[in-house]
Order: structure tokens, then sequence, then C-alpha cells
């Protein structure tokens, strides 16, 4: 957005940073790593007068906590019409830009996105799903998450050249929305110790109560596919828990060719949306993002809905997409290894920085031309500039 001559002021909601352990920092204390500062190119220091356009990218838990999130707690007033006009035109000047791996939401969260001036959500999935739950659908956009062409990702596609054995991958958290248990196990029922398939689960540590945990999913499945052992798995599958740097996860997408995506809701998946600018192949469950960006040439995962897990605590009712782990085996067994390494043709037109970035100036402009037509005509300006 900043590109497209747009002033952008890029505020944090908790002010606080993560350590290369994992522990969040107050931003106060220990400042911005260099990394971050050079990514966001001093986005942090932007001097801006006034703010005609606010975009709130989040997570959305309950409404309650999306109305705090919305309308800052200073904007108080005594005078009621006076807090009534303030509130109107700040929700007027607002973009949510929300992720949802759900097929409904509250009442409440409804309402408040309907008020605000847009909601941007990253697929056609999520767009829909909002919709049905009672937002009004022309105030919902659909932005999708962008990439660099430059980003050190794009160039594995000049790998010498493909893999014929079917190297499988996946990066994850370990939980139930992440399906990686039913991964393990389809693997196992898809292929014998003689194939020459291979497992890699970038993945978390912890557990997640109610869920079995990696060491646990290994020894579940093992009782059922007695055919494979401790160690002749341990020849095929992979599940690492430490940190890795970017550097080794470029490496995982370096070293394998078809990704699996068994989550039964993706607002985006960017592990899988960065295998296929990698040029690999990718197995999903078609239920969000990646509905989005895959190629005809990519496995889908069949699936119904089926309720969600109760440790969410998301809305009553709340679906997913279910699949067996049959047909997940039967889909890793159908998939084929890619022939060369390609990047998409329509990806930098759709999915490009800069294709994403005009989108989204057009869009604020939209808004701005609503609440601000003064600050509009001047973003323009920027923009011819």
């Amino acid at each position: 957005l900043a590109a497209q001559g747009i002033p952008v002021l890029l505020k944090s909601f908790s002010g606080v940073v993560v350590s290369d352990e994992g522990i969040p920092e107050p931003v106060f204390m220990v400042g911005l790593p260099e990394a971050v500062k050079t990514e966001i190119k001093g986005l942090n220091e932007t001097s801006i007068a006034s703010l005609s356009v606010i975009i709130r990218h989040m997570v959305v838990r309950s409404g309650t906590t999306l109305e705090r999130m919305l309308i800052p707690r200073h904007a108080i007033d005594h005078d009621v019409m006076n807090l009534i006009a303030m509130r109107n035109k700040l929700y007027a000047s607002t973009i949510a830009y929300t992720v949802w791996e759900r097929d409904r939401v509250s009442s409440s969260i409804a309402a408040q996105l309907s008020r605000v001036g847009q909601t941007w959500v990253p697929c056609h999935q999520n767009m829909q799903m909002l919709v049905r739950s009672g937002v009004p659908a022309e105030k919902i956009r659909v932005v999708p998450h962008p990439y660099e062409v430059t980003d050190p990702i794009c160039r594995l596609t000049a790998r010498p050249r493909p893999y014929t054995e079917k190297r499988f991958y996946a990066i994850g958290r370990w939980e139930p929305r992440k399906g990686l248990h039913e991964l393990v196990g389809a693997f196992l029922q898809a292929f014998r110790p003689s194939d020459t398939a291979t497992l890699t689960i970038k993945t978390s540590s912890g557990s997640w109560k109610g869920y079995p945990s990696p060491a646990e999913s290994i020894e579940h499945w093992l009782k059922i596919y007695d055919y494979w052992t401790a160690d002749s798995l341990s020849e095929h599958l992979t599940i690492d828990s430490r940190r890795y740097p970017r550097s080794r996860i470029l490496k995982l997408h370096f070293d394998n060719n078809i990704y699996v995506l068994p989550s039964h809701g993706e607002a985006w998946g960017l592990g899988s949306f960065e295998s296929k600018l990698a040029g690999n192949r990718l197995v999903h469950v078609p239920y969000g993002g990646s509905a989005d960006y895959a190629e005809t040439e990519d496995i889908q995962v069949p699936f119904t809905m089926e309720p969600d897990h109760p440790s969410y605590g998301w809305e009553a009712g709340a679906e997913w997409a279910g699949f067996t782990v049959e047909a997940l085996a039967a889909a890793l067994s159908k998939v084929t290894p890619p022939k060369a390494f390609v990047r998409p043709s329509h990806y930098e037109r759709v999915f490009g920085m800069d294709a994403v970035g005009r989108q989204m100036a057009a869009l604020v402009l939209e808004q701005a031309q609503m609440t601000e037509p003064k600050a509009a005509a001047y973003l323009r300006g920027r923009m011819r500039a």
C-alpha cells in the first residue's frame, strides 16, 4: 500500500515483539529487531497529520473484543449526540481485515462488521461465510495475501531438476485444525516401508488438550498399520518442533516437492502458498485460501462439513471441513511430483505485491471518498505523483 504512494503509519495492537525464543517482550524495552526494521521500511515512523482511513488487521475472538478493537478507549464524549457521531465516523472510516477458519460468525461479530466501512478477507470462502452470517456483501472485499517477486522463495523454481520420488512436507502448529495427526495416519496407510515416499512435518512444540501429541500420534497409527515399525517409519517420517530461521524454511521448500495442507479450515495457508511460489505440487483440503490459488494439477481432498473441535470455543454449531484419513491417503497415493518447478503464470498479476497494493490503494481511496473527500483528493494526487 505504501509503495502505491499512500502514506501508511504502521502501529501494533499489543506493543510487543516475540523473541527468537518465542517470548513476548515490550517493544519499548527491547526495540524492533533489525530484520523487522528493514522489512517495514520505517512505516512505524511515518508522519501523518490525520487518519482518514484506519485498517485494523486482526484475529477476532468475539463481538465484544472486536468492538474494543474498533473503537479506542479514548473515544469518549459527555455529550451523547457527539459521542454517537464520533463513533459512527470511526466505524465509517475503518477497514477491518479479518481471517476465519469456520463456517459462521456470531451475530454480534456480524453486527460490528456491518458497521465498518469495509471488511477485507483473504479468500472467497471467508467472504461467502460472512455473507451467510449477515454481513452485507457490498461491504466485503477479497484482498489476498501478497508476495514479493524478489523474495528468495521465488528463486526455488530454478532448482536443477524435479525429484522423481514423492517428498511430502507440511508446516504448521500441532493442533486439531491443522490435521497433522490425520496426515501421519494417511501417510502410513498410503505407503509401505519399501516405498521411497517421505514425509517431513515442521511443527511446534507443546500439546493440545483432547488431541494426540506427535509421539501419541505415531504410537496410535503404528498399532493400526502394523506393517510399519518405529524403526522403518523413522526412515520415512520426520517431525521437527524446533524453531526454524527463515533460511531453514526455504530449505524445506527446496528439499521437497509435494506440500500437504490437511487443515479443516485455513483463511490463507502461508506454507502451502509459498510451496506454490517455489513450484511444488499441492495436496489440500479446498476449504479456505488454498481453493483460490491451487492449480488443476494439485489434488483436492474431498470433504463434508462437520462440527469443529470444541477446544476452540467458537460459535455454537460452528463447522469446518471434515475429511477421512482414507480420503487423504487416496490423495497422497494419487498425486504425482511436478515434472518441472514452475510458478503459476497468473500469480504475479493476482497475488504480486504491486497488484495487491494497487487493489488496496483503490479500496482505501473508495473509503476515503465516502468519509473524507478532501483527504481522498490528496491521496489521489500523491499516487499520481
